[in-house]
């Protein structure tokens, strides 16, 4: 099944930061990303290929025009642009990998471009945890949520709404020497 754009220019221009004048060829490639690295474990394999083929043919039923409307449009939107921050500020150039400037603009540093990046994937989350309780929620109308999935190489959903990281003691930050000291 070819890789359908869920997300055109003008829902990108109406509902971002993204100026009219961009280069929609840098953010295809994210959009694509995107929908594979994010909203396929969101919505699981089966309900994905399902939601794929109404694009590709333009034909949508109800409860796939609500989804996508809205839950899964805003959730890739922000995802979208976490993952272009990197490419609008910087390109691959016959002389290498070059940082984007103008005569009137200032290039932003590499931790105000994490910044940025962290902000529209923590929006992102926002709206995925929304989606996914909303799925939930309506698991009749998306049965395909809870049991289309039934080979190894599918995808599953990723039910879970929280993502949080785990302290392995690893003492280069020097943590474990302040705790011993204030405990």
């Amino acid at each position: 099944m070819a890789d359908a754009l869920w997300l055109d220019e003008d829902y990108l221009m109406e509902n971002s930061v993204i100026a009219s004048n961009s280069d929609l060829k840098v953010i295809t490639p994210n959009i694509i990303f995107a929908q594979d690295a994010y909203i396929k474990p969101l919505l699981g394999t089966t309900l994905f290929n399902i939601v794929q083929a109404e694009i590709n043919t333009q034909t949508y039923t109800a409860r796939i025009t609500t989804l996508l409307q809205y839950h899964i449009y805003k959730v890739l939107l922000n995802y979208t642009l976490a993952e272009s921050a990197h490419d609008f500020a910087y390109r691959w150039m016959n002389k290498g990998l070059m940082q984007k400037n103008s005569e009137n603009s200032q290039p932003i540093s590499a931790a105000q471009l994490k910044d940025i990046r962290e902000r529209f994937k923590n929006r992102a989350e926002i709206f995925e945890n929304r989606a996914k309780l909303y799925l939930i929620q309506y698991s009749t109308t998306y049965p395909e949520y809870y049991n289309g999935n039934t080979t190894l190489d599918e995808i599953q959903p990723n039910k879970n709404s929280f993502r949080t990281g785990i302290y392995l003691g690893d003492d280069d930050c020097g943590c474990d020497d302040y705790r011993k000291k204030n405990v």
